[in-house]
């Protein structure tokens, strides 16, 4: 890594009564703040993204008044470089509830120089919940980055809640500097911008050679007022003469892509909305209403907002769930009833698809298994047992009613009887 990359890191934090914990003894804050450690030596562009399940309210996540006074600074000096820690403007967050996570948390933020950047962007568009569920509204999700990099984020979005999922999607983009290579053709990217690539046409050449004549004066004057004083001068002339010299080639060199009509009615036509085989009017009058209050929640996330929202997407998921259960209840009835009645269309629904022909013929077959039982040695003989002395005598016991009850109880339903034709259904 070099000092330009990015280390961008997805997580996820279960809560903490999650089973995760019976199997893994570990603190995951503790592996995150030793990770950060580690890969801040090689990388210092570390951004932390994803579901930490901590709550933090408007508590710091800096050391506030960390600054060492002039007297002790002046001792410790020649011994170490003091850095304290930098205050960061306030975060506007609009959950004032905090749990243990979120401690851990703000103590990681201390401890590693990571701060949230929840509340804290400049166009104002993360400072909103991030989790809507049955007990209420919480920000559980977050971004976190350090001081330096916070200018590297151009947009941080918390966006409206969906019917997919309980917590909102999070849109993030990052201010990036990175050389992409395409065709043998190295690109400089910034900030997103898409690079463009001309393809070279003969028949064009002499235009093109034309246009250039023409505009010559201009592509002179952009180079002859270049400031060779200043980087940034050099910079501004080169973006000016490669516009210029843009803005004269394109017309001839530059590839548009065209989409035809055709096949964009095509493509229309081929998008079917198809509801599920279990859906009926009342469960779409359900989803309609559940999705009309989610739209007046998104708009104004009140207490009384969350209510209804919860209460329409209870009624919706129950009733779609009572009819998916009913739907694949008849379903299993149904393949029950075509197994016995039509065994072959029956295993013909689970038989795989191409399946590949046996080219051996019934005389190969049988010679092959007729030598081998040829071949073997005479199995009807009865094995020599080496010691007696292993004797058990629950297997020279008289059987039990109870051991004949338990046996039949064990016996599976719909299935053939032996020879003494007793079922599990006689029992």
């Amino acid at each position: 890594m070099c000092e330009s990359d990015y280390l961008i890191a997805n997580l996820y934090i279960p809560p903490q009564n999650s089973s995760f914990y019976r199997i893994h003894n570990c603190d995951l804050f503790y592996e995150l703040e030793s990770q950060m450690i580690h890969y801040s030596a090689e990388c210092p562009n570390i951004f932390v993204i994803g579901d930490l399940n901590a709550r933090t309210a408007n508590i710091n996540d800096y050391v506030q008044n960390d600054k060492l006074h002039d007297s002790i600074l002046d001792r410790v000096g020649d011994l170490f470089t003091y850095v304290a820690d930098e205050a960061l403007s306030c975060r506007n967050n609009p959950d004032a509830g905090t749990n243990d996570y979120g401690t851990k948390l703000l103590n990681l933020c201390k401890s590693s120089g990571l701060r949230i950047i929840n509340g804290r962007h400049p166009d104002g568009l993360s400072n909103d919940f991030t989790y809507s569920g049955p007990r209420g509204m919480s920000v559980i999700d977050y971004l976190l980055a350090k001081p330096i990099n916070i200018e590297k984020v151009l947009k941080f979005i918390t966006s409206n809640f969906t019917t997919y999922s309980d917590h909102a999607p999070i849109h993030v983009q990052f201010k990036t500097d990175f050389t992409m290579q395409c065709n043998d053709i190295n690109s400089n990217l910034m900030d997103g911008e898409e690079s463009q690539f001309f393809k070279w046409n003969k028949e064009f050449r002499d235009l093109c050679y034309n246009a250039l004549l023409v505009n010559a004066d201009d592509l002179s004057s952009t180079i002859a007022n270049m400031d060779i004083a200043s980087q940034d001068g050099m910079d501004l002339c080169i973006n000016n003469f490669t516009q210029c010299l843009t803005n004269v080639t394109a017309p001839f060199f530059k590839q548009m892509p065209k989409v035809k009509a055709k096949l964009k009615r095509n493509s229309q036509n081929q998008r079917v909305n198809t509801d599920k085989p279990w859906f009926d009017q009342k469960c779409k009058e359900l989803y309609a209403n559940y999705c009309k209050k989610l739209h007046t929640f998104n708009g104004k996330k009140t207490f009384n907002s969350h209510i209804d929202l919860n209460s329409a997407k209870k009624a919706y998921k129950k009733y779609e769930c009572k009819l998916k259960r009913s739907y694949k209840r008849q379903e299993g009835y149904m393949l029950c009833k075509l197994k016995k009645d039509n065994p072959r269309k029956f295993y013909s629904l689970f038989r795989k698809k191409n399946q590949r022909k046996c080219d051996l013929n019934i005389t190969d077959f049988f010679e092959y298994f007729k030598e081998l039982v040829s071949s073997a040695p005479n199995s009807n003989k009865r094995p020599e047992v080496i010691n007696n002395e292993c004797v058990f005598d629950e297997l020279d016991a008289d059987i039990t009613a109870d051991e004949i009850i338990k046996a039949i109880n064990e016996l599976k339903m719909d299935k053939s009887h032996g020879p003494d034709w007793i079922t599990k259904l006689l029992s």
